[in-house]
């Protein structure tokens, strides 16, 4: 995760509590607050 951010990519990480964000954002990531079991495919992929 951090060499794509380290480029200049834009860089999402899937998560399912908020608590856990400090890692993603320590290495560069947007957090993504997310139950996988209960989303909707345009909330995981969307466009």
């Amino acid at each position: 995760m951090g060499l794509l951010a380290g480029r200049g990519g834009e860089v999402a990480g899937i998560i399912r509590w908020p608590e856990q964000a400090g890692d993603l954002l320590a290495a560069g990531t947007e957090p993504v607050v997310c139950g996988l079991e209960s989303a909707a495919g345009a909330e995981v992929a969307p466009g």
